[in-house]
């Protein structure tokens, strides 16, 4: 017996449409169980958690050419986990 490998995280620039901002902020803070999608509270305290929801509230409307114009401004190409 093999072992299936574990669903993909949901894509959270669709999930905009369905799930309220603290619903987004409890999935990014807590993950989801059974899925790809990791949890970010250990990492991140909650005013990071709510940053990436604004993030995410953003990209349905974001073009490519947006996207990577922010990416430029941040200076960083990757994330980098800081220690809290």
């Amino acid at each position: 017996m093999s072992i299936a490998p574990a669903p993909p995280a949901p894509n959270l620039a669709d999930a905009v449409k369905v799930w309220t901002p603290r619903q987004l902020f409890w999935i990014i803070k807590n993950g989801v169980k059974m899925t790809r999608m990791p949890s970010f509270g250990a990492t991140h305290d909650d005013n990071e958690v709510w940053s990436i929801v604004a993030f995410i509230e953003k990209l349905p409307e974001m073009t490519p050419d947006q996207y990577q114009q922010m990416k430029q401004q941040s200076g960083t190409n990757t994330h980098e986990h800081m220690a809290h």
